[in-house]
């Protein structure tokens, strides 16, 4: 059956200036940046977020840089969440205080990012003396009110070496814990200083699969094909279509620019609410896009014939990131790809062996 397309989910950053300086922040300015002059005010968000309503949205997640930065917080914040089903803000929790999640309280669930198991390693990748007192701190304001809350960790090269506290700290602050991303995305700017610095924090792929293993459970792998963007069907050579006509969620940076997925950060493919309708973005600018991208010579000789294409956390928005070209192979991904199906391979060895000793047939 083929559901009706409707933007029920949104997420929306806004800003994308931050009082901490994270040595692997792929979308962050200055707090004093100029650039907070262009942010929507909280009247446009209002009306985007009315008219997202009227077409459906359910549920908004709020992020940035720091979104707790904008005065205005509080005042988008209740707006987003009383017409809305749910919603996920996203901080790096050392802005809180206890009038303030006091106010978050009628919301929906917060996370909050940490970098280490210690202040000096926390504060060494945030590169913000007192950032990690002041975010543990912000989470004891967050479990006094009774938030729900979830605490993540983001493993680095950093900071991996206290991966093992690192989960501990987090398993103590609340059962609601989780990893974040294994690995990193390079700059939205395409600065060549910033993605040095982010490459150099990156895990080698024997160390991302430690934090992500596959499963092998067959619930999975029918979510895999459900949401993986590279066990989609072309449709006429287009890399989109697919994932457009399966798309239910759309993103709204902090100056208007609407896309269907967070990671596209081609000018050519974002939609600007400032020129037009919330409607027209979501009816006729994003299902436009379908003939935008198509795969060429380049990507079916690499990506699109590859055997490990179904486990390969590769798409077009991931290749414009690291090369400024849709069609590139990503050298990173490829290898973590491979380490990826050895250990599925090594797991299936492991448990072959074991049921023929046992007597058991393996499949």
């Amino acid at each position: 059956m083929t559901l009706p397309r409707i933007p029920m989910e949104g997420a929306l950053d806004l800003t994308y200036r931050c009082n901490n300086n994270c040595l692997h922040c792929w979308v962050k300015i200055p707090n004093d940046s100029e650039e907070s002059s262009e942010e929507l005010s909280s009247g446009e968000i209002r009306a985007i977020v009315d008219n997202a309503r009227k077409m459906g949205c359910q549920r908004w997640s709020i992020s940035g840089g720091e979104p707790l930065l904008r005065p205005d917080f509080f005042e988008i914040f209740n707006y987003i969440t009383n017409q809305s089903a749910c919603s996920v803000l996203n901080t790096n929790g050392t802005l809180l205080t206890p009038k303030s999640v006091r106010l978050l309280k009628k919301g929906g669930t917060v996370i909050v990012a940490l970098y280490g198991a210690t202040a000096e390693v926390h504060d060494r990748v945030t590169r913000h003396p007192g950032s990690f007192e002041a975010a543990l701190r912000g989470i004891s304001y967050l479990k006094e009110a009774g938030v729900g809350f979830i605490a993540q960790f983001i493993p680095l090269r950093e900071n991996v070496h206290e991966a093992g506290a690192m989960r501990q700290l987090v398993e103590s602050l609340t059962p609601y814990n989780k990893v974040g991303a294994s690995w990193l995305y390079l700059a939205a700017s395409g600065d060549p200083k910033r993605n040095k610095e982010i490459r150099s924090q990156r895990l080698s792929p024997r160390e991302v699969v430690s934090f992500d293993k596959p499963s092998f459970s067959e619930e999975w792998e029918l979510k895999k094909r459900e949401l993986s963007c590279n066990s989609k069907p072309e449709r006429n050579g287009s890399r989109l279509a697919s994932c457009i006509a399966d798309q239910r969620g759309f993103h709204i940076d902090p100056y208007g620019q609407m896309t269907f997925c967070s990671f596209v950060k081609a000018p050519s493919l974002r939609y600007d609410l400032r020129k037009g309708s919330f409607h027209e973005g979501w009816e006729d600018f994003i299902p436009s896009l379908v003939d935008k991208i198509k795969g060429g010579k380049e990507y079916r000789q690499n990506c699109a014939s590859c055997k490990m294409r179904e486990d390969c956390y590769w798409c077009f928005a991931k290749a414009f990131l690291e090369h400024r070209n849709f069609s590139a192979r990503v050298d990173y991904l490829c290898s973590i790809a491979k380490e990826r199906m050895r250990f599925r391979e090594n797991w299936r060895k492991f448990h072959r062996r074991y049921y023929q000793i046992a007597g058991i047939t393996f499949q």
